[in-house]
């Protein structure tokens, strides 16, 4: 389903020193024969319902379509997940089409790069993108522009001390690995280093970097070289949980008290407003104060943080800071206002022709860095700390920031910063530069969101509460990290390989595609797959989620495409046949029923 890349590498076996060198796993690994390592890359949307409309200064949505990864090598399933929000230019920049032409870009430069002097030799290789657009079509010829040189080591501008066990492996699927990495990085829209292309590499590298660690059996966060959750004698690592915006204040309360049954810390998402963000903040700490029988959080005062999404200008956020400094967020010192996050304009700093206007403080200019500098200093008369967030891609924009003097701390993010690799750069780059970290994440399953737990030890705060937004029926993977009782603590266990989350449960499967082509096969051996009444009676798709998703990749299922290709309409048609069960009576209900069930038995003629 969606796209799709395989290759087949001719790994040469590698002479006992270099083993060696690999670290004590490999040492014990006798040299190996000519290895063919058969590799498979496909990339395929996604969509989620979340529990309630997500709502930013800048964008509400209650659907969104993320884009997941799966690497396999050698029959070992790897997974990633893209959060693809609104776009937002200089920010998120990406949507589902981007990842496919990533695909279709990597691919060309696996076909394209230059393997002499490597083990490496490239047998075969294929491509499918039967759904892409015309813009992503236009990827398939970038062969001709691909860079030729030879692979580099990918970890090269990687912190040395993170992945030390992998960085020098020299088994057949570590050299093949290393490999891919470097096409991810050195692929035309790799190179490009857009917003657009760094969302799609940050998912490619999750999936394989998850393929890797467990054909070593290593967790992600051992083979990056971090504990699992916290450094050695720290306390564990927090998330908090974020209420979006509503134009309905009481949807913004219930959601906050869900949210604090999973953690005691609540990031505020609020607008200009600064009436009625004080309004939603006294709705909230009031329904803070209600203690209900299995909300095990509520009896605990926790940290409060307020996101502004770039939408204040620097008299706004002086006003905020005025009417905050002594707002009452609970019983105790304890439950306090901790941290503001991006009041700035994204592209603030990006402005080089307002350089000498920039130093002159006027609170009406959204662009007059100075300005911020003061509104920092307000925040940190009071005890608030100010962070950026959509400010912050990589690395180089920490260095500026930390140059400006505008923020106190950075939230870093996989689809920014491009990935595990891209996030450690910048990760270090904070530190350097004195500056707090936050780990975040975007809207997603809990495949995304656990990728991101894997790098908690590096960061004071974060919030992982993507997976929490989204409606259960449409998790694509069980597992991942727990949340510590009362205490919003991120919790990864020892004795796991590689992301520690699976695809959703199939009895003799484990691939998401042949997950659905399971559900497509039951459909097909269902002796009134033509009756409406079979949709309802039997919860195909968990609620018709997966439908919804297997409508939107066309369907091209490989296990049932070639004798079972008139289910493939059957099940498109059961989608249609579900959301007129959901219309009330009328002409129309009537209408779609009667095409529906048209549709489905003229399959069933031609099959």
């Amino acid at each position: 389903a969606g796209s799709w890349f395989r290759a087949t590498l001719d790994v040469t076996p590698a002479l006992p020193g270099d083993v060696a060198r690999g670290g004590a796993g490999d040492a014990a690994r006798p040299v190996e024969s000519v290895a063919a390592v058969v590799v498979s890359v496909r990339v395929m949307p996604w969509v989620l319902r979340l529990r309630s409309s997500f709502g930013t200064s800048h964008s509400s949505t209650s659907v969104r379509t993320n884009a997941i990864i799966q690497v396999d090598v050698n029959g070992v399933h790897g997974l990633g997940e893209a959060g693809l929000p609104p776009k937002k230019h200089r920010v998120y920049e990406a949507d589902f089409e981007d990842c496919e032409a990533f695909l279709l870009s990597f691919a060309a430069r696996v076909a394209s790069a230059d393997l002499s002097g490597t083990r490496v030799k490239l047998a075969s290789h294929s491509t499918s993108a039967a759904s892409c657009s015309s813009d992503s079509d236009s990827a398939a010829s970038e062969g001709a522009s691909e860079c030729k040189d030879p692979p580099a080591n990918p970890f090269d501008e990687t912190p040395p001390e993170y992945f030390a066990v992998l960085r020098e492996a020299q088994d057949s699927i570590s050299v093949v690995s290393r490999l891919l990495l470097s096409c991810l990085d050195t692929c035309e829209r790799g190179r490009a280093g857009e917003a657009s292309s760094r969302a799609a590499r940050s998912g490619f590298e999750t999936a394989l970097l998850d393929c890797w660690c467990h054909h070593r059996g290593l967790p992600l966060y051992a083979a990056i070289g971090l504990p699992g959750g916290c450094a050695e004698g720290d306390q564990p690592r927090v998330s908090f949980y974020t209420a979006a915006l509503n134009e309905d204040i009481e949807k913004i309360v219930q959601s906050a008290l869900f949210g604090w049954t999973y953690t005691p810390h609540l990031k505020v998402k609020l607008d200009g407003d600064v009436a009625r963000g004080i309004d939603i903040l006294r709705a909230l700490v009031s329904a803070r104060g209600l203690s209900t029988p299995g909300r095990e959080c509520e009896t605990a005062d926790g940290l409060w943080s307020i996101d502004a999404n770039s939408a204040w200008t620097p008299r706004i956020s002086m006003e905020y800071a005025r009417v905050l400094r002594d707002f009452p967020f609970g019983a105790d010192a304890s439950a306090r206002l901790f941290m503001i996050e991006q009041p700035f304009p994204a592209d603030l700093l990006d402005r080089p022709s307002l350089a000498d206007s920039s130093r002159i403080v006027d609170f009406d200019d959204v662009y007059s860095v100075a300005a911020w500098v003061a509104v920092k200093e307000a925040f940190e008369a009071v005890g608030v700390l100010v962070y950026a967030d959509e400010s912050v891609r990589h690395s180089a924009d920490v260095d500026e920031l930390a140059r400006a003097g505008i923020v106190h701390g950075v939230n870093v993010k996989m689809e920014k910063a491009g990935g595990f690799r891209g996030a450690l750069q910048t990760l270090d780059a904070a530190k350097r530069c004195h500056l707090k970290c936050w780990l975040g994440c975007m809207v997603g399953s809990s495949l995304n969101s656990n990728a991101t737990a894997h790098l908690v030890a590096l960061a004071e705060h974060a919030d992982l509460d993507g997976a929490l937004l989204v409606d259960p029926e449409c998790e694509p993977v069980s597992g991942g990290f727990t949340w510590g009782k009362g205490t919003g603590a991120i919790l990864l266990p020892a004795g796991i390989e590689g992301l520690w989350a699976r695809p959703e449960a199939s009895a003799h499967v484990g691939a998401l595609g042949d997950r659905v082509g399971s559900a497509v096969t039951t459909a097909a051996s269902a002796r009134s797959y033509h009756d409406p009444k079979f949709v309802t009676s039997h919860r195909l798709y968990r609620d018709m989620n997966l439908a919804t998703n297997a409508s939107k990749w066309k369907m091209s299922l490989e296990p049932v495409r070639s004798r079972c290709s008139w289910v493939v309409v059957a099940v498109s048609n059961a989608v249609t046949m579900c959301g007129a069960s959901r219309e009330h009576g009328g002409r129309a209900r009537k209408s779609r029923m009667r095409r529906a069930r048209s549709n489905t038995a003229k399959c069933h003629s031609q099959r």
